[in-house]
């Protein structure tokens, strides 16, 4: 296929409530991978064997320029779009149960279970969406109002607006967290010796919308600084939500995340933007085969192998919030892929939890592995300091008011 140079033009149209899925059947896979990349066209799959690219485009404007352009495309039925919509037409405040929430049941689960656990949950607003909406996270731990000498960990689910399915799980987890802490042997200890922040939609206007990105067009999982310290690798400005995921974790020493996505079924881990392993790519697969092993679809599938993947040899973005955590803070974060469907009926959704729910908790386990303790001076107060290890560039931070 012959090269195209409209990445500008398609960048700046603006109709982007209309945004949707398209299939694209590719004789030369990694060509058009390439060419939608120079495009800035968002992609969300890639099938290897198959020559089938799922991406996502802005409108019809869009789709238009790479038929013209001589891509074999066609656009898929847009499920989220409808099931948002119509989700979202209820006003009802009385939480559903095996249903997904409305965003206005979603905001009032969170502020309700803070209020509910005030020993176990701190609310805490990160900032807000373009169109003012909260992002939340729950911080839940035994002390939640004070900084201990435990490992910092995170859940985030919804950059894409239009995958849900890690929305609801980390509905339940809560749930579980909260009404099972006390009781549970083994939720108990996890509460008692980790800090668990989670946040179960980072991108609510795209979630309202039904679509991949926020109210601005904006692709959050293209929209992070890159290891390599280009600042805007998809031409956008930062998304105000972005900012908002930047400077909480730039507030605090998270040790191990991840972040929920639909369209595949895999765990995927850094680097997303470079061939290169990452330093730690012995421990990245550990921790993505930590949480496989125990979701049989995810780990018998025929397409990757134990159910993992490097980012990157599966197909190269730029912009990724794996990478920029991977890259540019203590944290070490990976992609959870955990619905070949955007928008799971939600019937379904018991059993997706129970595909899951070990998955999540052994994952979650995972930030007591390795070496731990705290960095202080010779008096014993805690110290701000840098942790490296030889022959390994990732650079960790203590956390400066206890040393951890």
């Amino acid at each position: 296929m012959k090269r195209i140079f409209l990445g500008l033009a398609l960048a700046c149209l603006a109709t982007w409530a209309s945004a949707y899925p398209v299939l694209i059947h590719s004789w030369d896979v990694k060509a058009d991978l390439r060419q939608l990349d120079e495009l800035r066209i968002s992609v969300d799959n890639v099938n290897w064997s198959h020559g089938r690219i799922v991406a996502d485009v802005r409108d019809d404007q869009v789709l238009s320029a790479l038929l013209d352009q001589g891509f074999d495309v066609a656009k898929l039925p847009d499920i989220a779009h409808e099931n948002a919509l119509r989700l979202n037409s209820d006003k009802s405040l009385d939480a559903p149960k095996d249903e997904y929430y409305t965003i206005d049941q979603y905001n009032q689960f969170m502020v309700s279970t803070a209020a509910q656990y005030p020993n176990l949950c701190t609310l805490v607003q990160a900032g807000s969406s373009g169109q003012g909406r909260p992002l939340y996270f729950l911080k839940i731990s035994d002390n939640p109002n004070l900084a201990e000498a435990e490992p910092e960990f995170k859940y985030i689910s919804s950059i894409h607006g239009n995958e849900v399915l890690g929305y609801d799980m980390c509905i339940r987890l809560i749930q579980l967290l909260t009404s099972q802490y006390g009781t549970d042997t083994r939720i108990t200890n996890l509460v008692n010796g980790t800090e668990i922040w989670i946040c179960p939609l980072m991108n609510p206007d795209g979630f309202v919308l039904g679509q991949r990105y926020n109210a601005n067009g904006i692709d959050l999982n293209r929209n992070f600084p890159m290891p390599t310290g280009e600042q805007h690798p998809d031409g956008n400005p930062w998304g105000a939500e972005t900012v908002a995921m930047m400077n909480l974790c730039n507030a605090h020493t998270f040790i191990l995340a991840a972040n929920f996505h639909c369209g595949s079924l895999v765990m995927n881990y850094p680097w997303d933007y470079t061939y290169a392993l990452a330093p730690d790519d012995a421990l990245l697969q550990s921790a993505a085969l930590t949480y496989s092993i125990h979701n049989t679809p995810m780990y018998n599938s025929s397409e990757f192998e134990d159910g993992i993947t490097n980012g990157a040899a599966w197909y190269v973005i730029t912009g990724s919030m794996q990478d920029w955590n991977y890259g540019l803070t203590s944290c070490t974060e990976i992609t959870a892929e955990i619905c070949n469907d955007f928008w799971p009926p939600a019937s379904t959704l018991p059993t997706y939890w129970a595909q899951n729910k070990e998955s999540m908790l052994s994952y979650m386990e995972f930030v007591h592995k390795g070496i731990h303790g705290l960095v202080t001076s010779s008096t014993g107060s805690p110290l701000n300091a840098s942790i490296t290890i030889q022959g390994n560039s990732k650079t960790v931070r203590t956390d400066p008011e206890v040393g951890d």
